[in-house]
């Protein structure tokens, strides 16, 4: 118990969080990197993801200062090596951790990137022939995607070289010809309308074309749409690379083909060897493969057809036409468009859609075991994990994160919802992963908008959704030639205010001073989350390819935007509006969504599950264990199809006593193609003989949590009543069980919680100071310990369930809030009346307080002074009295100011409020954003986010007392000011309106509250 004690207070160094570390491509130097890492270990961090990249750097380098960028572009060059070896060796000295980005940019790829190991697509065009003739002539020239010609709109405005058309390397890879059901369709990308095709029709006519393009066919009665298609390169590029050879273009991978991938690594970490190998594995912990972004329209590698063959049964030329569907591929268009209309298909018995599964499930199969599985077998060869953000393409993304070492999701991708954040946790329980990591912090047009408190709920809602440690986004390297005090690459003036996101977690930042108590609160808390296993009996399935990146629910801090009290949202924000109309997908994830919903606020925990980890899971004792889980249920919600071998697996883990749940409609056929008639009889009759042993039909609208209630399948938490603002995570070990549990609501608020462990004594778990302290206030028996939870706005509880029965004194139910004090168990009313407490062995404690409590007392009169600085470093200062306080941005001279700003103000207490068992707290209200309160010259600890409150009892006097409060805003308002000014650094700054909330805005209360003493009547 001791040794926990001490490990919790200060938690080993592997608990602490990371941070991206942002280098100006090479332009580095080993002096600085060094200083670097000293400030890192200083603040609390574990160590450093090192992404070197021109992001936010000049675009214009070349021509205004060529010897910079030729230093810049040093990319897998010695120079490159040698940093990053100085980095480790500092590192390793310190006991810290290094990552490094599998390339410079992303997604994956680099100059050194041949077009024939790049990111390949297939494209295609069409004409009418009509017979009975002869024809002699060429298929239809390749169409060019409308993306090549967005790509260069987005070249010209904002500097952003995305995507090249490479026509002279297309070469002719297919013809097949179809019979229209009606008038011949035509190739729309925007809008496009579907036409349907003969599947009987259907001619390969490969053969009868030659390399030239020349098809000789003899053309049967009626008309005819000709389809070629043609493959090649995708032109796609990684985002703002530094390069190893500057004049060349690079090129993303091919992300279907290990061959790429593997000579990539080789070329860049293998390299790496020669200068730092015996870091490998050890200070050098992991290679990072950011989100794929990619650019195509549809995937495809060299063999694909033969490895469709191979894994599908049947050979896909003849059906190429219906696989298209416009933009669905393409990364940063479906996200607008969402678009899920082919331009031409097969309508008979869903042939369409089967067609389409089975490419997508191919693409998903070679982007798995080609790419993923590589990454993973080479860093396994070499002592190095394998770190992924797998989502972004149509795969199965349980499976990527599972093949990986470490799996990685972020805030950013789908307005960072719960629903999305659990995908990568629940890839930690199914695949038993014990580290499961987060890009954390990062919002569309939200930079330098990250307060303390939007800190806390952002790290929160990653704990409970399975996340245990954090790679804060991030750390800029201070670079003496930047405009600006340092590149912010994601807040540049090369760089426009649409594409500004992310949070600067630097020296500059305001909260730099609490860094160090920051990362301790979350340091404890992946101390906690890093042990032992994830307790969840519920899973539930997800069939999709990929996951939607459209935001289908608001919730707190969805994009960036936390309450009323944040500044508003930009218009419109990509990943942080609320999408009004929702393709089928789209609104099969919102399903996904409102069930994950329903069982969360009923007390259930789950898990995602995909259909390997079904499959490959065993029964034992009425559960299938597959990873760390152990499920007792297994919820399919919406599901048209599933597999014959799914469906066999489920009719056995039914026999073996798992419950199994279909919500809304029961699965009537295979999702694929081959030999669909058989299949889809033979899931009909197996799921008949399911139902002929228990019933497994939810009908829609029906409860799901009530269902599992019913049927035996209790949550790991018990609520009196629905409590959807209260999210948890369970982590058990062999010595205790513990809980974060967090809310979602910015008031107050008390929950009566059952836990399932009787007889256990509950500790809480401070991740503030690292205390640990029995509870003061719960009830338990042989099966359960009830506790009611008084949370904060946005509060959390980390608690440690025990066998150590310690003979204290506790309180089993209260109407206040009950705490440990020098050895008393302690509450506070603000009221006076009759408060009854009743104790462990039953007895009653009654209090009545009869006199009143004096008076609350609110503070009007103020002198604020604060510090104004311009743009040519200049400090002003201005002073004024207040009568009341308001919010700067309503104060002209204070709209634009980000400087700390002292508010200094007196008061007089009579000797009514010095009573031994009053206690006097000091109210802030609302604060933009921290605040540094001084009591009679006494300095307390910084408020750093709600409630503001603060026990100053044993500071104030009988008679006059003063009052210093030091408010430390964000630098967002200051930056737009800049802007306003005219100044070319801080030009992205310019139109921006999102003003945050700044100053202390109130109202300032001082709250008398009597201090009761709980003792056991005689």
């Amino acid at each position: 118990m001791a040794e926990f004690e001490e490990l919790f207070l200060h938690p080993p160094k592997s608990a602490r969080p990371m941070v991206r570390w942002w280098w100006p491509c090479v332009d580095v130097e080993e002096e600085e990197l060094r200083k670097e890492i000293a400030e890192l270990d200083d603040r609390g961090f574990l160590g450093a993801e090192i992404q070197a990249f021109a992001t936010g750097m000049p675009r214009d380098m070349l021509k205004k200062d060529k010897k910079r960028y030729e230093r810049c572009h040093r990319f897998m060059q010695p120079y490159y090596y040698e940093m990053v070896s100085a980095v480790l060796d500092e590192a390793q000295k310190r006991g810290m951790t290094i990552d490094l980005t599998a390339c410079s940019g992303w997604p994956t790829g680099g100059a050194h990137v041949q077009k024939e190991n790049s990111l390949q697509m297939l494209i295609f065009n069409q004409k009418t022939l009509k017979g009975s003739k002869h024809y002699r002539g060429p298929v239809p020239a390749a169409k060019k995607p409308p993306f090549f010609r967005i790509g260069k709109i987005v070249k010209l405005i904002f500097k952003l070289d995305l995507i090249e058309y490479y026509p002279d390397d297309l070469e002719l890879k297919y013809v097949v010809a179809a019979r229209p059901a009606a008038k011949p369709g035509k190739i729309k990308y925007f809008n496009p309308v579907t036409t349907l095709l003969d599947p009987e029709s259907v001619i390969d006519l490969t053969a009868k074309t030659d390399k030239e393009g020349i098809l000789d066919w003899e053309v049967p009665e009626g008309t005819w749409q000709i389809f070629a298609f043609y493959g090649g390169s995708s032109g796609s590029k990684p985002l703002l690379p530094a390069k190893e050879s500057p004049e060349k273009e690079s090129l993303i991978l091919d992300h279907l083909s290990s061959e790429p991938i593997n000579k990539h690594l080789q070329l860049h970490l293998g390299r790496g060897q020669e200068y730092f190998g015996n870091h490998f594995g050890r200070t050098l912990r992991s290679f990072f493969t950011d989100s794929l972004e990619l650019l195509t329209e549809m995937m495809w590698t060299h063999d694909f057809v033969q490895e469709f063959k191979e894994r599908r049964g049947y050979d896909p030329t003849p059906f190429l036409p219906s696989l298209f569907v416009p933009f669905k591929y393409n990364k940063y268009i479906n996200v607008l468009t969402g678009n899920e209309k082919p331009c031409f298909d097969f309508e008979k018995e869903k042939m369409g859609e089967r067609l389409r599964y089975d490419y997508e499930l191919t693409v998903s199969d070679l982007f798995n075991e080609k790419f993923v599985k590589s990454l993973a077998e080479w860093g396994d060869a070499r002592g190095l994990k394998s770190r992924i953000q797998a989502y972004g393409i149509r795969a199965d993304l349980l499976k990527a994160f599972g093949l990986s070492h470490i799996p990685e999701t972020e805030q950013l991708y789908a307005g960072g919802i719960m629903d999305f954040l659990k995908l990568a946790g629940s890839a930690g329980i199914i695949y038993g992963k014990p580290l499961v990591t987060a890009e954390t912090m990062v919002w569309n047009r939200r930079d330098y908008m990250t307060t303390p408190a939007k800190w806390k709920v952002a790290v929160d809602r990653l704990f409970a959704s399975g996340i245990n440690q954090l790679i804060y986004h991030g750390f800029p390297y201070r670079d003496r030639h930047a405009e600006c005090p340092e590149v912010y690459p994601f807040s540049s003036p090369h760089v426009p205010e649409q594409l500004c996101f992310s949070s600067n977690f630097s020296r500059v930042n305001p909260f730099w001073d609490f860094f160090p108590t920051l990362n301790n609160y979350v340091a404890r808390c992946q101390y906690i989350m890093q042990q032992g296993k994830t307790e969840c009996n519920v899973g539930v399935y997800y069939q999709a390819f990929n996951y939607c990146d459209t935001v289908v629910k608001q919730e707190e801090l969805t994009g960036g935007y936390l309450d009323e009290n944040d500044a508003p949202m930009a218009k419109p924000t990509i990943g942080g509006t609320l999408k009004k109309e929702l393709n089928d997908e789209e609104k099969w994830s919102r399903a996904q969504v409102d069930l994950g919903d329903n069982l969360t606020a009923n007390g259930y925990y789950y898990t995602h599950i995909n259909e390997e980890r079904i499959l490959s899971g065993k029964v034992e004792g009425s559960k299938l264990i597959t990873g760390s889980a152990a499920l007792e249920v297994i919820i399919f919600n919406n599901i048209e199809y599933i597999t014959p071998v799914l469906a066999e697996k489920l009719k056995e883990i039914v026999e073996g006593g798992v419950r199994v749940m279909f919500m809304g409609r029961l699965p009537e056929r295979q999702p694929g193609y081959y030999d669909y008639k058989r299949n889809d009889a033979e899931i009909r009759e197996l799921l008949a003989q399911i139902r002929e042993k228990e019933e497994v039909l939810l009908p829609e609208g029906e409860n799901a949590a009530s269902f599992l209630k019913a049927v035996g399948i209790m949550p790991n938490l018990g609520f009196t009543q629905e409590q959807p603002h209260i999210y948890y995570i369970h982590k058990k070990t062999d010595e205790a069980d513990y809980y974060f549990i967090r809310s979602n609501k910015n008031q107050p608020s008390r929950v009566e919680v059952n836990f399932p462990h009787g007889l256990k004594t509950p500790y809480i778990l401070d991740p503030w100071s690292g205390e640990s302290t029995e509870a003061a206030l719960y009830e338990t028996d042989t099966d359960l310990t009830r506790m009611e939870l008084d949370f904060d706005p946005y509060g959390s509880y980390l608690l440690e369930f025990k066998h150590a029965y310690t003979g204290n004194e506790h309180v089993t139910s209260s109407p206040l809030k009950v705490t440990r004090a020098n050895n008393q168990l302690v509450a506070c009313a603000d009221a006076s009346g009759e408060f009854n407490f009743k104790l462990k062995n039953g007895k009653q404690c009654q209090v009545n307080i009869s006199d009143p409590l004096p008076p609350q007392v609110e503070l009007h009169e103020w002198q604020l002074e604060a510090e104004i600085r311009k743009l040519n470093g200049k400090v002003s200062h201005v002073r004024r009295k207040m009568r009341n306080l308001k919010d700067w941005r309503l104060i002209p001279a204070l709209r634009y100011c980000s400087g700390r700003g002292k508010y200094m103000t007196e008061f007089s207490l009579d000797e009514t409020y010095l009573s031994d068992n009053i206690k006097i707290v000091l109210s802030l209200g609302q604060v933009g954003d921290v605040a540094m309160v001084k009591c009679n010259g006494t300095e307390l600890k910084p408020l750093l986010m709600p409630p503001y409150e603060i026990d100053i009892t044993s500071h104030v006097n009988s008679g006059d007392n003063t009052l210093e409060i030091l408010v430390v805003p964000t630098l967002n308002n200051r930056l737009i000011g800049y802007g306003r000014q005219g100044s070319s650094a801080y030009k992205n700054h310019k139109r921006k309106k999102c003003l945050m909330p700044s100053g202390l805005i109130g109202p300032v209360k001082l709250l008398p509250r009597r201090e009761i003493v709980i003792k056991q009547e005689i």
